[in-house]
């Protein structure tokens, strides 16, 4: 039952990346907390960008798509491709905008 495995893992990152797109719906997620609210944000971005990071390498690694070299490239340019669409969408969301910071 082993080819089930990269299914859960895929699975994973469709849900992940499902969360950040619902997140990104959100008007407003301003905390008024002035210099703290953007320092919570990009830390915020970080941690969710990292888990995806972790569950694209899981899910590469066990589908075998990518050899291990190659791997880190994988992740790196399949979460910035997820990140330019995600300002992408959220240039469609009332009170959100794109930016490149």
């Amino acid at each position: 039952m082993t080819y089930k495995r990269p299914v859960v893992y895929w699975l994973l990152v469709v849900m992940w990346g499902g969360l950040i797109f619902s997140l990104s719906a959100v008007p407003s997620l301003s905390t008024g907390l002035g210099v703290y609210d953007l320092i919570l944000r990009k830390t915020a971005h970080v941690v969710e960008y990292g888990i995806l990071a972790f569950l694209l390498w899981q899910a590469l690694q066990e589908s075998g798509f990518v050899s291990v070299p190659g791997l880190s490239w994988m992740v790196m340019v399949l979460c910035v491709l997820y990140a330019v669409s995600d300002e992408w969408h959220q240039s469609f969301v009332p009170g959100r905008g794109p930016s490149l910071f």
